[in-house]
């Protein structure tokens, strides 16, 4: 199995588990309030943007930042891309070396993902259910060039779920 298919599996896995441990200590101490004040409390952090869950990283301040789920209105400034079966619109987009990029994939119709396929990215995943949109901060390479991204689900990259990002 791919490297960064056993990433996104592990984020997958944790977050399941995060999720399973705040819905069993909420209801052993309280119930649905205290459950809320907890999803609250974790989603609430100063170094959150505004409407965006963070995840914890697992690695150093220089490494891109793992994913997020979007909540409310995205930042000012935020890539926003959707996807679909025929594939990610726009389907390329340009940032500047070094720059704090935030990026948000939409999809339209079913289950998808966004993962850059450089291992210098590797920590850049997104995962985005019906309808839903997912949000991500990163800093882009200072190496100048163009980085492929796909929807590494099975068979989705092959049938023309790829794009890039060309940084200058």
């Amino acid at each position: 199995m791919e490297e960064h298919k056993k990433r996104l599996y592990i984020w997958i896995i944790v977050g399941v588990v995060v999720a399973l441990g705040i819905i069993i200590l909420a209801f052993s101490n309280g119930g649905a309030d205290s459950a809320k004040k907890i999803v609250e409390t974790v989603t609430n952090t100063e170094e959150s943007l505004p409407g965006v869950v963070s995840a914890p990283v697992p690695n150093n301040a220089e490494v891109p930042q793992a994913s997020t789920v979007a909540r409310e209105k995205l930042p000012e400034g935020t890539i926003e891309l959707s996807i679909s079966p025929s594939g990610f619109s726009p389907s390329e987009f340009t940032v500047s070396r070094g720059q704090t990029v935030t990026l948000a994939i939409t999809s339209t119709d079913k289950s998808h993902t966004f993962a850059f396929k450089d291992p210098s990215l590797g920590s850049v995943a997104l995962n985005a259910g019906p309808g839903q949109t997912s949000a991500v901060n990163f800093i882009a390479p200072d190496k100048a060039g163009e980085y492929i991204f796909r929807c590494d689900l099975p068979g989705h990259e092959d049938n023309g779920e790829v794009g890039k990002m060309i940084v200058k």
